[in-house]
């Protein structure tokens, strides 16, 4: 019989072992990383690696008269955040003008591998679901203005970040386990941000289990998400209105070049980097799934 003493070596070697492997993947992900400063430049750089001269050559070019329209050019991204800055102030005005009228919404679609049909798959079923919300009687009475984002997941990196959010990788665990079990450790999180009028007690009226994971026997709400199945925020009370409204509009919008291993903001500076190949398509993805203006990244209800 293994003592339990022998078993807990075994146990923190391998532990070390894993580390050291990572460790290692981590090194190497900084070593591959391109040396060039100009963000733009490893951007293309990524994209030429995967073969997308077209892309690449298009944000090289990118200028006033013919547009790139990628997040991962700097002057395209301030304008697509602009302009929905400039939808949502529109459509506020008619709504309320306090930060009290309100709330920052996130909901979690799933998970899918890094590709256009993964992700048009998921956009797919969360049609259907906007389609049920505008027909229910409580999700006819109120605003919501709500931008997908695409965030590359990679697994094993969060399961074993020791500064990660412990939340962030409960909420990952249910989906890969819902979903059956992801094979690969790199994946896409499908999810949008948002705005509404409506109070958090209306919320589950409006949205019923639609944003919960399973079947309809085995329901389940996302780790510490609302009852509603959406995770809830106030907007700031120590901002404006207005400076709320272009905080949301920016949110969704990022040129992401490492992994994230939280919800903070400013996580996305410590994550390890994206390797070239995981980029390069990242950003292809973006590109091809957004449509003309970026209409499919946008899903919107008003009060009729």
């Amino acid at each position: 019989m293994v003592s339990i003493s022998k078993l807990k070596k075994q146990g923190s070697r391998l532990d070390f072992y894993v580390s050291e492997i990572l460790k290692q993947q981590r090194e190497t992900r900084e070593r591959e990383y391109p040396t060039h400063r100009d963000l733009r430049l490893r951007t293309i750089d990524a994209l030429q690696y995967i073969g997308n001269e077209e892309l690449a050559r298009n944000i090289k070019d990118c200028q006033p008269t013919k547009r790139c329209e990628s997040m991962w050019c700097k002057t395209c991204r301030q304008s697509i955040a602009d302009s929905y800055y400039e939808t949502l102030s529109r459509h506020t005005k008619n709504y309320g003008t306090d930060n009290n009228d309100y709330r920052h919404v996130t909901a979690l679609i799933g998970l899918c591998d890094l590709s256009v049909a993964g992700v048009n798959q998921l956009l797919k079923e969360d049609e259907a679901r906007w389609r049920r919300i505008r027909g229910r009687k409580h999700g006819r009475e109120f605003y919501f203005d709500v931008i997908y984002e695409l965030e590359l997941i990679n697994w094993r990196y969060l399961s074993t970040a020791t500064h990660g959010s412990e939340k962030k990788k409960e909420q990952m665990a249910q989906l890969r386990y819902k979903q059956g079990n992801f094979s690969t450790d790199v994946s896409l999180l499908v999810h949008w941000h948002g705005i509404t009028n409506a109070p958090k007690e209306s919320l589950d009226g409006i949205m019923h289990d639609d944003y919960f994971l399973g079947g309809k026997t085995d329901k389940q709400r996302i780790h510490k998400t609302h009852t509603s199945g959406l995770y809830v925020q106030s907007l700031h009370e120590n901002k404006s209105l207005d400076e709320n409204l272009k905080k949301i509009a920016s949110y969704p919008f990022k040129d992401s070049f490492r992994f994230k291993h939280s919800y903070q903001g400013s996580d996305y500076k410590s994550g390890e980097y994206f390797t070239k190949d995981e980029l390069g398509k990242l950003v292809e993805v973006y590109q091809e799934i957004q449509g003309p203006r970026r209409k499919r990244l946008r899903r919107h209800s008003y009060p009729k």
